[in-house]
């Protein structure tokens, strides 16, 4: 089975055991209230829209069957906890980043606060979608929890994989805090910017659901040691990526409003190399369009012109295909790991550098 195929097949699987499990939740929440009812439906609608990737619930997968585990059926439904997690994640940063949309709709907090327009003024709907927006994301970690609970594995693996869970928040946590620290300060390293990524996307999105999958698999710490050495320069790679859509990318095929990453104040690897190689002229225009909130596509068109002249969109591209090279040497070192798994990342990672949402 090629990577494609197996993406298809397991990304249905995956959306059908989220779409019983909410159906579930949803019917539980109607017994309370109507409004409960609403909130459980929205986490279900923002879970299961069509442009969510899967990447993570694939990887539990991977890490999984890489380490010999059979159990296909249940591991399918248990790898679905890590998109809960994905979406109470993602509905938080959205309302840390003020963004209007996600997947090409409206955010979490954005969708709550345009339902009540009509009821309250300006200030209050906008409190009353972050507050919506908040506890939607409490409720998808709070069910991601759930779904690994329940799970038909040991007692053991599944201690295990909630520790490594545990980990995971706490890494993805203090990712995202260096990332609303780093918008305090004028000039961020390249060396903070690599943390950045490291922990908010590396070890989260590749890394740590690798790691549960082999966990529930039964895999030793040597072995997961040994796939982490693999996962992490994917995850940079894939990050660094992720950075050149957001600058380069058109709303309508990432799903999100162009140069988002430019109004946010986002400091990337591709901006930091721009500003160390441009000249002070070009630094001022960078600056000047950094974390402007109403800078037009024209603002961002000139960021892209010095991001391109100054090389450091080509560098990024060198970038991502070392770390990508780094990471298929090191999957190729972990002795017993499963050929068909092996193969599947492989793929995988050569998708991960020619993405383009």
């Amino acid at each position: 089975m090629n990577f494609k195929n197996f993406y298809s097949a397991h990304k249905e699987k995956i959306n059908q055991e989220l779409g019983k499990f909410l159906n579930i939740k949803t019917r539980q929440a109607k017994k309370i209230s109507k409004d409960c009812e609403k909130l459980t439906e929205a986490v279900k609608e923002f879970t299961l829209r069509g442009r969510s990737k899967r990447i993570r619930a694939l990887l539990v997968i991977l890490g999984y069957a890489g380490f010999g585990g059979r159990n296909g059926r249940e591991i399918i439904k248990a790898a679905s906890f890590i998109e809960l997690i994905h979406s109470y994640l993602l509905i938080h940063d959205d309302i840390i980043d003020q963004d209007d949309l996600r997947r090409g709709k409206p955010t979490m907090h954005k969708y709550f606060e345009h339902s009540v327009k009509s009821k309250l003024s300006e200030d209050k709907s906008r409190l009353f979608g972050v507050s919506m927006g908040i506890l939607a994301g409490d409720l998808c970690c709070s069910l991601g929890y759930e779904i690994l609970m329940k799970a038909k594995f040991s007692d053991k693996a599944k201690t295990r994989a909630i520790e490594e869970l545990d980990n995971l928040i706490f890494n993805v946590i203090q990712g995202e805090a260096l990332d609303v620290f780093a918008q305090t300060s004028k000039q961020t390293s390249n060396k903070e910017i690599y943390n950045i990524y490291k922990y908010k996307t590396a070890r989260y999105s590749f890394e740590q659901p690798l790691r549960i999958g082999g966990i529930l698999a039964g895999a030793g710490e040597s072995d997961l040691n040994k796939l982490s050495k693999f996962a992490i320069p994917l995850g940079i790679a894939f990050q660094i990526q992720d950075d050149l859509l957001g600058l380069l990318g058109e709303e309508k095929t990432i799903g999100k409003p162009a140069g988002s990453d430019l109004r946010e104040g986002k400091k990337t690897m591709a901006l930091s190399l721009a500003l160390e190689r441009c000249n002070s002229k070009e630094r001022k225009i960078i600056q000047s369009v950094l974390g402007g909130k109403d800078i037009d596509l024209k603002d961002i068109n000139r960021v892209r012109d010095i991001a391109r002249k100054t090389g450091a969109l080509r560098f990024c591209g060198e970038l991502i295909r070392d770390y990508i090279s780094k990471s298929k040497k090191a999957l190729n070192k972990i002795d017993n790991f499963d050929a068909t798994a092996r193969s599947l990342l492989i793929e995988l990672a050569d998708y991960i550098s020619n993405r383009e949402y």
